[in-house]
């Protein structure tokens, strides 16, 4: 008289099966964190390319600057000296403001941070909802 109504192969089945799908679950979860970590040291490389491309075109800008305005100060005369300043502000300013709507332009126009990942995040959703 067994009074049971499960045998000891389904329990392992079922065992079975749920260390499957957690195994499948912690995998998919990996991977997700490697792509996102991944992402992060792009965005990172990015940022520091970014940022010692700017250091070196300022240095560049600032020292050009200066040297305009003392070449241009030197050529000019006592009565051009105004004009002379006058000019090269408004070229400095000139500059200044289209590398700003450049910068913004290009700032707006690249890939947002971490595309891969929650694209990726979207299709396991997709995939778990159908």
């Amino acid at each position: 008289m067994s009074g049971s109504t499960s045998s000891p192969g389904s329990d392992t089945g079922l065992f079975h099966s749920l260390r499957r799908l957690a195994t499948t679950a912690l995998a998919a979860v990996e991977s997700r964190l490697r792509l996102l970590g991944t992402d992060i040291e792009i965005e990172g490389l990015r940022l520091a390319k970014l940022l010692i491309w700017v250091a070196i075109s300022l240095f560049l800008v600032f020292l050009g600057v200066v040297l305009l305005a003392i070449l241009v100060m030197t050529l000019a005369g006592e009565e051009h000296r105004v004009l002379a300043l006058a000019t090269l502000s408004g070229l400095c300013l000139g500059g200044a403001l289209a590398i700003g709507l450049g910068l913004r332009m290009w700032m707006s126009s690249r890939p947002k941070p971490f595309q891969a990942t929650l694209a990726e995040l979207a299709k396991d959703r997709e995939r778990m909802t159908s």
